[in-house]
């Protein structure tokens, strides 16, 4: 029974050597052949890329001049993008300077402040902090003006848009206007044992602004209209100054609307600091774009020779397929963005060590090397992207 049992586990061990030898044979083959493969394409990689190029002007409708000055102009357009994307263009709360720093030394003399209500004089304005910046006796009138942190955001004086009607309505008249629109007139007096500038009554809001902004123009008078002039400079330097502090200013308008999620919003750095921060690299990044569009708009004219009797429209529709192929290539193409990502170490979306004069080069390179532009191209037509963006009729070919 046991030499049975023993031939019968022989028995099944030499089977499963033997397909085990079949499929290491299969395996071995199959690894034969890849490298066969892998070899006719190595030997015919030449071929391969001619055949590319000749599939990528048809496709594009390209000469070999444009399809060069395309990828000179996707290399610009890359090294555009890639650069302008490392600058940190938002800032942490605390890499901001603080309110002080950012307001500047000031030095004010509170025996200008008038007591007349809703009206202010040349002198007052320049020697005094603006009104909309005191909180105190606010309480008193049942105003919760949120503390040193958030009064900003209730106080329209302090709203970036807002702010240039209301808080220069309220410095020519020595007034606070709330998120609430209740306003309140302004004095400089004892408030337990020190002085400062406090809530002192209630306002007319539409008199505030009355007597703040259209009195001073109409009718006409030198005075009132330096009153108002000054008002609008003062709000200007207050406004810049809170920008650029740690609190920062709300965005426009949210305080007046929802008061809890303006706060939610500073809270998490959703301020007009950054903002305008991101504003200005999405200009700076559409200027650097179209100053790439015009130079291989000028380059490409260079190549036109009337001589040869070619249409000049037929040209012009050529450089427009330069400009518009070369944007979506530099923005569309993994092929381009794992290339650039592995040529300057930028190893899962962070860069090690942002040499820029080394990365340029290397960008550079990429752009010289042809294999890397056969993948460009290949990626191109695989993607149909001539047919969406020009409208030509794209047959994708099978992979070379």
């Amino acid at each position: 029974m046991n030499k049975l049992k023993k031939t019968k586990q022989m028995r099944k061990k030499v089977i499963r050597d033997f397909n085990t030898t079949g499929e290491s044979i299969s395996d071995l083959s199959t690894t034969a052949r890849g490298m066969d493969s892998f070899s006719n394409r190595l030997h015919n990689s030449e071929k391969i890329l001619d055949s590319l190029d000749k599939q990528f002007m048809a496709a594009t409708k390209l000469t070999k001049a444009d399809i060069s000055i395309l990828m000179t102009a996707t290399a610009l357009q890359v090294v555009r993008q890639y650069f302008l994307s490392k600058i940190n263009w938002t800032a942490d709360k605390d890499e901001r300077l603080d309110d002080k720093k950012a307001a500047g030394e000031h030095q004010y003399d509170r025996n200008n402040r008038e007591t007349t209500r809703y009206r202010t004089t040349v002198l007052e304005i320049n020697t005094n902090p603006v009104p909309f910046d005191t909180q105190n006796g606010s309480k008193s009138f049942g105003e919760n003006l949120g503390g040193g942190k958030y009064h900003r955001l209730a106080t329209l004086g302090h709203d970036p848009i807002l702010g240039w009607v209301f808080g220069t309505a309220n410095i020519a008249t020595r007034t606070v206007t709330l998120a609430n629109l209740h306003s309140y007139h302004v004095t400089y007096d004892l408030i337990g044992k020190r002085y400062g500038d406090m809530f002192s009554g209630i306002a007319d809001t539409p008199t505030v602004l009355y007597r703040g902004l259209i009195h001073n123009v109409y009718p006409l008078d030198l005075n009132n209209f330096s009153i108002l002039a000054c008002s609008i400079v003062k709000e200007a330097i207050h406004l810049k100054s809170d920008i650029f502090s740690k609190q920062g200013l709300a965005l426009p308008g949210v305080s007046l609307l929802n008061m809890d999620l303006s706060k939610k919003l500073c809270d998490y750095g959703v301020d007009m600091y950054n903002v305008m921060r991101i504003a200005e690299k999405a200009a700076l990044q559409a200027a650097l774009s179209l100053a790439i569009n015009i130079l291989i708009s000028m380059v490409h004219r260079l190549f036109y020779k009337a001589e040869n009797s070619e249409n000049i429209e037929l040209f012009k529709v050529r450089t427009h397929k330069i400009l518009t192929y070369s944007n979506l290539l530099a923005t569309g193409s993994n092929v381009i963005a794992s290339s650039i990502m592995s040529a300057t170490g930028n190893v899962s979306g962070g860069v090690q060590s942002l040499d820029i004069g080394g990365s340029l080069v290397s960008i550079g390179q990429l752009f010289y090397d042809s294999k890397f532009i056969g993948r460009v191209k290949e990626e191109f037509l695989k993607e149909g992207w001539a047919n969406e963006i020009a409208g030509d009729k794209l047959i994708i070919p099978n992979r070379l």
